[in-house]
C-alpha cells in the first residue's frame, strides 16, 4: 500500500506477476509487460518484507518483518492481506486492506477496542502497491523506469527453482517521482517544490527477474531526512529486501467478519 493506513503500519513492499502460461518467447518479454499480464482477477502473489532503519547502527537499529498476499484485477492491485511479525514497535500487526477501505489488528492497544472487537476500519480510499522500501514493484511503469537505470546485469540465484538475472543500478528520487506520484518523503512530502532537493537524493537497488521476466527479488537501500527541510543533514538510512512468490495464484481476500470490526470513532483512546 502507498502509505499505512494507519500511523504503525509500513508497507513496504512489491510488485509480482505470475504468468498464466510459460513459453520460449517469456525470455523476449519486457519486465513490465509480463507484470501487466499477471494483473488479473482472481489471481496473485505471495510476498515477504524485511525493512531495516539504521542497519549500522546497532544501538539504534529497527527491524520491521512482513509477510502477505496480494490480488489482483483490472491491470492493477485491488487487496492486500499483510501481517507484521514484528512492526515498528516490535509488535504483530495485521493489515487487510482494499482500494477503498481497509482494517487493522494489532496496531491499537486492546484496550482501546470495544468488547468483542479486535479490528478497526478505516474507510480512506488508497492506492495499493507492493513495495521495496520506496521503490512500487506492481507499477509497470515504475519497474521499466528503475530498471532503464541498470548499470550491471549478470546471472544471479534460484528462486522457485527458476534461475535469475540480476539487474543492478541506482535511481534518484526525482526520476521515481516522474514514474509514481504518489512518493512522499521525509514525513509525506512530495520531492518537489519548497522539497525539490529530497528529488536528488539517488535509491541504490538490485532486481532480481526469472526466465520469465518477473520479479522474484528486490533489495534496496537508500537515506531520507528525517524531518522536512534536512537534507544535509538529520538523514537515516533504511534497507529492504521483498521477495515475492507463487505469482499466479488463485486469490480471494475477504474482510474480516463484521461483528469483530470497530470504526476509529468507536476507540477509547
Amino acid at each position: 500500500m502507498r502509505r499505512p493506513m494507519f500511523a504503525l503500519a509500513i508497507a513496504l513492499i512489491l510488485p509480482i506477476l505470475t504468468a498464466t502460461s510459460q513459453t520460449s518467447a517469456n525470455a523476449e518479454v519486457e519486465p513490465a509487460t509480463a507484470l501487466k499480464h499477471q494483473l488479473i482477477s482472481g489471481r496473485g502473489v505471495k510476498f515477504s518484507q524485511v525493512t531495516i532503519i539504521f542497519p549500522n547502527i546497532p544501538e539504534v537499529k529497527t527491524t520491521i518483518r512482513g509477510r502477505g498476499l496480494a490480488g489482483f484485477g483490472n491491470g492493477k492491485i485491488t487487496a492486500i492481506d499483510l501481517t507484521h511479525s514484528k512492526n515498528m514497535v516490535g509488535q504483530r500487526d495485521r493489515i487487510i486492506a482494499f482500494t477503498d477501505r481497509s482494517y487493522s489488528q494489532g496496531v491499537f492497544p486492546d484496550s482501546a477496542l470495544p468488547e468483542g472487537k479486535s479490528w478497526v476500519a478505516d474507510k480512506q480510499a488508497s492506492d495499493l502497491a507492493i513495495f521495496c522500501g520506496e521503490i512500487a514493484l506492481s507499477a509497470p511503469a515504475v519497474l521499466s523506469a528503475v530498471l532503464a537505470t541498470a548499470a550491471v546485469k549478470r546471472p544471479a540465484g534460484v528462486y522457485e527453482g527458476k534461475r535469475t538475472t540480476l539487474h543492478e543500478g541506482k535511481i534518484t528520487f526525482g526520476e521515481l517521482y516522474k514514474v509514481d506520484p504518489g512518493l512522499r518523503l521525509a514525513g509525506n512530502k512530495k520531492p518537489t517544490g519548497k522539497y525539490v532537493k529530497y528529488a536528488k537524493l539517488q535509491v541504490s537497488w538490485r532486481l532480481w527477474l526469472g526466465q520469465d521476466q518477473l520479479v522474484r527479488r528486490c533489495w534496496t537501500s537508500w537515506s531520507e531526512p528525517s524531518r522536512p527541510g534536512n537534507v544535509e543533514e538529520a538523514m537515516y538510512p533504511l534497507v529492504a529486501d521483498t521477495r515475492l512468490s507463487s505469482w499466479g495464484i488463485k486469490t480471494h481476500i475477504k474482510p474480516p467478519p463484521a461483528a469483530q470490526v470497530a470504526t476509529v470513532s468507536e476507540l477509547n483512546l
